[in-house]
């Protein structure tokens, strides 16, 4: 496909903008139109116009302070990725437009085409011609080709005087051997907050009519893009999910098979790869700041939308023993795994809990954790007070908390991908305290001290909780007076670990809190 010709679009975008500063780019949230150019699908999908995002204002001032703080910044480079579709080329026009108005010389590069804008005006260039024409310091706003992932032309990566801006998906075939010839930083880009894309998804409605449209369904598509624009902007114009639904699933595999379930190990080692776009689809990257920001960003990755997770937790939670061992080993591996891999001890502890592994094995008893300070319990002395009252029980998948009954014969879990405070819970006796068997019979028949077990699987060393989880507690304790709560934490291993409640539990539901260590041993 031929590149559409920028060179009329820059110049009118010059006459426009070139030291002209009575339109604001320096508040969040304004919307900037920019007639006549078709360079991504987001603008196409909104008339050309966009959306001054916070985090374009917080990047481009961290671009000016690298390049006033940095020595020999010009002979460095920039890199800025992030997730795909969250609008990084929308960005470069955003810096573009603040360096016209800035009436400060650059040179720009998309779609090919490679442009100088100075003083005297915009021209068209060939970028082979720059190494002898540019003897001064500038900066070069680089778009990287989004079907060819190529790099940019050498010219403008490889100038002295020269200093790249380059914005390219997290692709690291474009920008590599670039990183290190240059000792580039990278810069990461945020995904979109939800404020930003209840603005973002107006702009692409035609009338009010739309916008309450869009605006009604953007919760629940945005639980299955994640917050992406592209993606949730091309499903609500289209009122289709089912391209995002087929990239997860071919992304993912058949969720039934579950040694496919290695492809989420994958994404994640892939998510800077060739293979990004599938990654991608699982997978969503975020910024974390560094002690010296200077030095650029680390990633944070983490499933991409509620969808993507929900699907991978409901793969891990029906493996059987073996296999749920097998991924908690794989995906303890990688830090960034730390959530499936805590969704395979999940399935490990409820088997542990409900008497439904291969072969028998004794849980240790319960250790005690100390109060420390405000809402925090630690593990300190490693004080065993008892063990938990187990026998075989019946798993129930509930959604709500009218569905729990003060039933003894039944384990409780919560259907969905993340309820922070609470994994499961069932209701028994108290604690059987030590000097007594390990193993009792079931009292089927709720009595005057019946308990709620609420159960949080964890394999962090510190563990929070939320609201939302303090609030289903209390209502299920609400339908059932009189039964009092004893809280436990379910860990892989015995070593310190603190566990924060949320700070509107302790006058709503507190109870005694205790660590239950789970043996991971294979069956055979």
């Amino acid at each position: 496909m031929a590149s559409l010709p920028l060179l009329p679009f820059l110049r009118n975008l010059y006459c426009e903008w070139w030291r002209n500063s009575t339109i604001d780019l320096t508040t969040a949230n304004a919307i900037i139109s920019l007639p006549g150019l078709g360079l991504t699908d987001i603008l196409s999908y909104t008339t050309h116009r966009f959306l001054i995002r916070q985090e374009y204002i917080f990047l481009f001032n961290r671009l000016v302070l690298f390049c006033a703080t940095a020595p020999r910044w010009h002979s460095r480079g920039i890199i800025i990725t992030g997730q795909p579709g969250i609008g990084k080329s929308i960005f470069l026009l955003y810096t573009l437009l603040r360096c016209l108005q800035d009436g400060q010389p650059v040179l720009f590069h998309m779609m090919n085409q490679t442009f100088t804008i100075f003083a005297n005006g915009v021209s068209q260039v060939d970028p082979a011609c720059l190494l002898q024409s540019v003897t001064t310091p500038i900066c070069a706003l680089i778009d990287s080709e989004g079907r060819q992932k190529v790099p940019p032309p050498d010219e403008l990566l490889h100038s002295y005087f020269i200093c790249p801006v380059f914005t390219t998906s997290p692709d690291s075939r474009r920008y590599h051997n670039f990183m290190q010839d240059r000792a580039a930083v990278v810069f990461v880009m945020d995904p979109w907050s939800d404020d930003e894309l209840s603005l973002g998804v107006s702009l692409a409605a035609e009338d009010l009519a739309r916008v309450a449209l869009y605006q009604s369904q953007l919760s629940q598509v945005k639980d299955l893009c994640g917050p992406v624009i592209r993606d949730i902007l091309s499903t609500l114009l289209y009122q289709s999910p089912h391209p995002i639904q087929n990239c997860i699933k071919a992304a993912l595999g058949k969720v039934n098979d579950y040694d496919r379930l290695v492809n989420i190990y994958t994404a994640f080692l892939t998510s800077t790869s060739p293979e990004v776009h599938e990654s991608h689809a699982l997978v969503l990257m975020r910024r974390e700041l560094t002690d010296t920001p200077e030095a650029g960003d680390n990633v944070l990755l983490e499933f991409k939308s509620p969808t993507v997770a929900e699907l991978v937790w409901n793969a891990l939670c029906h493996l059987e023993y073996d296999s749920a061992l097998r991924y908690l080993n794989l995906f303890s591996s990688h830090s960034a795994l730390s959530a499936p891999g805590g969704w395979a001890f999940e399935n490990l502890a409820h088997r542990h809990l409900t008497k439904n592994t291969p072969m028998e094995i004794y849980l240790p008893p319960l250790l005690e954790l100390a109060h420390t300070a405000g809402v925090r319990y630690t593990s300190q002395d490693y004080v065993s007070r008892g063990f938990l009252p187990i026998w075989k029980r019946e798993v129930v998948f509930y959604a709500a908390a009218e569905e729990v009954q003060c039933n003894l014969t039944r384990y409780y879990i919560p259907r969905r991908s993340n309820n922070p405070l609470f994994d499961a819970l069932f209701f028994g006796p108290n604690i059987t305290p030590l000097a007594e068997s390990t193993t009792q019979n079931s009292p089927f028949e709720p009595n005057p001290n019946t308990y709620l077990d609420i159960l949080q699987m964890s394999t962090a060393t510190i563990h929070g909780g939320s609201e939302k989880g303090v609030d289903i507690i209390s209502e299920i304790l609400r339908m059932h007076p009189g039964v009092q709560p004893i809280y436990v934490l379910v860990v892989p291993r015995q070593e310190g670990r603190t566990w924060k409640m949320p700070s509107n539990w302790y006058t709503k539901c507190r109870g005694p809190v205790y660590c239950q260590t789970i043996p991971l041993v294979r069956s055979s």
